[in-house]
């Protein structure tokens, strides 16, 4: 009997490797985890695009005081050889 009861529990152990309604649900557990991780990344993409964004802006103001203040010393330097 005791072979039987063997017999019948390695069949269950077989079946639940192969049980579809198991492999399903973790069909189902997977694709929502990758949802959730999609989401995730598609809010961390657009908070890139905005520093980005910021940065960028930060960057043309800076370049733009930089060739201002270049004329600016350019200006004083002609006004200092110009006086001599």
């Amino acid at each position: 009997m005791t072979e039987g009861v063997c017999i019948m529990a390695s069949i269950k152990e077989d079946r639940e490797e192969l049980d579809l309604t198991k492999l399903l649900e973790d069909k189902d557990k997977l694709i929502d985890k990758l949802r959730m991780n999609m989401r995730d990344y598609i809010m961390m993409h657009q908070t890139d695009k905005d520093l980005l964004g910021v940065k960028i802006r930060e960057v043309e103001e800076l370049t733009r005081d930089n060739k201002r203040l270049a004329k600016e010393i350019d200006d004083i330097l002609n006004m200092r050889n110009n006086a001599r």
